[in-house]
This record gives C-alpha cells, sequence and structure tokens, in this order.
C-alpha cells in the first residue's frame, strides 16, 4: 500500500501523453477530422466494462456511504451532470488539437489550476489566502505570455480549449464531491459516471458529426484502422480509472498537478522531435507558468485545506 499512489500517479503520468499523441496521429495523420466521435470510443469503452464487470459478478455495488438513493433521479441530479461536464471536457479538448500544436495545448493546460481554484472556491469548498492567490497570478501571466507568443495561434481553437479547461475543473470537483459521500470501487464508479458522460457525447456526435462521417463514408477510417481506435479506447478506459482512483485516494489538486507536471515533459518532445516550433517569449512564459505552479503546489502542501463532511475529513494535497 506504500507505492500505491506513486504507482497510480506514474502510469496516469505516462498514459495521458500517450493518449494526446495516439488521437492528434488520428485526426491529422489518418484524416478523421471527427473529435467528439473519437473521444466517444473511449467513454464508451469504459461503460461497456463496468457494466460487464459489474453484471458479471466481478464488482459487487456497495451500499455504504452517506449518498441518498440511487434512484433515477439521484442519477439525472449527481451522475448525469458529471457525464455532461465529461463529455464537454473530452470533446472540446480533442476538438482543440484540430487548430493548435500538441505543445501550446500543453502549455495552455498550466493554467488549469487557476480554474480549479476558481471553480473549488465557487462551490464554497474552499477560500485561498494571499500567497495562494499571488501563485495562480504567476500561472496567469505566464499564461498569458505564452498566448502572445504562440506562431500558430487560432482563436477559435484557444477558446474551445478553455471551455474545455473549466468542464474538466467542474467534473473533477462535482466527482470529489460525489466521493465524500460515497464508498465507490472504481469500476463503480465508472459504472455509474461512464454511462452519462457516453450519453452526452453521443448526443454531440449525433448533432454534430454523425451527417458528415456518413456523406465523405468515414466508418471506413475505422474498419480501416481499428488498432488505432481500439488503442485509444483502451487508453481512454485507463485514464477514466486511474483518474477515478487518484481522486478516492487524494484529492482534486494532486490530479490537477500531475495533468500539468506531466505536459512539461510533452511540450519538450513536441519541439525536438515533433519538430513543432516554441518561440522564446512562449517558452518564458511556459517556464514562468510551471514555475509559479510549483510555488502554488507547494503553499497546498505546507498549508493544506481540511474540509469537514458528514462522514471523513478531506484534505487537499
Amino acid at each position: 500500500m506504500k507505492f500505491y499512489l506513486p504507482v497510480l500517479c506514474l502510469a496516469y503520468a505516462m498514459a495521458g501523453p500517450a493518449i494526446i499523441l495516439l488521437n492528434k496521429r488520428i485526426l491529422s495523420s489518418l484524416e478523421f477530422p471527427f473529435p467528439y466521435t473519437l473521444t466517444a470510443h473511449g467513454l464508451i469503452c469504459s461503460a461497456l466494462i463496468a457494466f460487464i464487470a459489474v453484471k458479471g459478478g466481478w464488482v459487487v455495488l456497495s451500499k455504504g456511504g452517506t449518498a441518498p438513493s440511487r434512484n433515477l433521479k439521484w442519477w439525472l441530479v449527481t451522475i448525469l451532470p458529471i457525464g455532461f461536464c465529461q463529455a464537454l471536457a473530452m470533446g472540446f479538448g480533442t476538438v482543440a488539437y484540430l487548430s493548435l500544436t500538441v505543445a501550446f495545448v500543453q502549455m495552455l493546460k498550466a493554467f488549469t489550476p487557476v480554474i480549479t481554484l476558481i471553480v473549488l472556491y465557487g462551490f464554497g469548498v474552499e477560500k485561498p489566502g494571499k500567497m495562494l492567490v499571488l501563485s495562480v497570478v504567476g500561472i496567469s501571466i505566464g499564461t498569458f505570455l505564452a498566448v502572445a507568443g504562440e506562431v500558430q495561434f487560432d482563436i477559435f481553437g484557444f477558446a474551445i480549449h478553455e471551455v474545455s479547461a473549466v468542464a474538466e475543473a467542474l467534473r473533477v470537483v462535482l466527482t470529489q464531491k460525489l466521493l465524500i459521500d460515497t464508498k465507490f470501487h472504481p469500476i463503480e464508479g465508472l459504472y455509474y459516471m461512464a454511462p452519462a458522460g457516453a450519453f452526452c457525447m453521443i448526443i454531440l456526435v449525433i448533432t454534430c458529426e454523425l451527417k458528415t462521417m456518413l456523406d465523405v463514408g468515414a466508418f471506413w477510417i475505422i474498419h480501416n484502422n481499428p488498432a488505432h481506435f481500439l488503442g485509444a479506447s483502451a487508453l481512454g478506459f485507463v485514464l477514466n480509472i486511474l483518474s477515478f482512483m487518484i481522486l478516492k485516494a487524494s484529492s482534486a489538486v494532486l490530479l490537477k498537478g500531475i495533468s500539468v507536471s506531466r505536459t512539461a515533459a510533452l511540450v519538450l518532445f513536441c519541439a525536438v522531435f515533433l519538430g513543432e516550433e516554441v518561440s522564446l517569449l512562449e517558452g518564458v512564459g511556459y517556464v514562468i507558468s510551471l514555475a509559479c505552479f510549483i510555488w502554488y503546489n507547494a503553499i497546498r502542501i505546507e498549508n493544506p485545506v481540511k474540509r469537514k463532511t458528514s462522514s471523513r475529513t478531506v484534505e487537499d494535497a
């Protein structure tokens, strides 16, 4: 158990860049510009695996915790909003790769702690101190410089990415609030939440992509490249499980911290091995963002936020 959380964090740090690069390849190299359909694969895969695991008896649904009766009303009020945020976060996040470079999208992700902190404050989870506010101001300044220095900046891609970031912050916070009052097994969490996300994503596919896919015969691309799409689905499932397990074992702040930390390596990889251009101003801005994020994280570790609940105390890392 001593190495349980570090192993989860390492796996999450590796799986994230893997699915990003694979999705970028599918969108660009395979000429499959249908991001909602692409990301729907992972959610549908997660929902099916969780359903089989529960119905097959490998995972038993828990009855503990202080959550209300798990009926249709509970699903609509508690689970569906999480699924909606997940669909927006994953779908819009993938759309951004159609017009922005992988390296620049990773730089924008350095801003996610700012958004998460605002959401936590908005939900009344915590009230940040002055030093924490200063650290997120530094992150914001660094992100602004990175945006100003981006050579291939696209306003639509930037706006879509920021909507995705807000939706992801909401998803993480709502999920953590749910986990406070339940004793879900990771698969059980997917059993409830993955179908909600898949349902919302399918609506996006039908509304935005299905007609065009049928017109251009895009389903043949899936048929002719099964390994790519199966790999993306499997990685989507792994990320869902790991995200849920890390939230269960720790907090939303740690999850976002890992996400930001792994982007630095991916930015370097894209610049060195994929030939994506990173300007000096953009690089300086990103370094400032990362430095301020390290400061931000140090403050959180030194002064953890505790919130009392009916069952236990939650402490943000």
